[in-house]
């Protein structure tokens, strides 16, 4: 059984059988790491992604951690959108839309 929504694997399974790229067994945690991943490569920060996807790790343990109690909050908006934006680009596109993803001029802020 899986722990993906039945329309999400539903969808996935038109694609794995002919698409190299999918393995046999797709789990939800795939798909968080495809996101920190590919947020990492939109140049979204470490600690961004990881309070997106709810992580604790080196920049929120021990003492860090316990003096800083930001949500990150405006930060996590500003993930999502460029990842929603990203991934609207990437369906545009398969649809065959004529759309490029424009080059950031800024960083994200911190």
């Amino acid at each position: 059984m899986s722990a993906l929504p039945p329309k999400v694997e539903a969808r996935l399974g038109e694609y794995q059988d002919g698409h190299h790229l999918f393995r046999q067994r797709f789990a939800g945690n795939d798909l968080r790491r495809t996101c920190a991943t590919r947020m990492a490569d939109l140049g979204i920060q470490r600690h961004v992604i990881e309070a997106t996807l709810n992580h604790i790790s080196g920049h929120k343990a021990g003492v860090a951690g316990t003096y800083n109690r930001s949500t990150y909050a405006a930060e996590k908006r500003a993930a999502l959108d460029l990842w929603g934006n990203h991934i609207r680009v990437i369906v545009a596109q398969s649809e065959g839309a004529n759309i490029h993803r424009l080059k950031r001029t800024k960083p994200i802020p911190a």
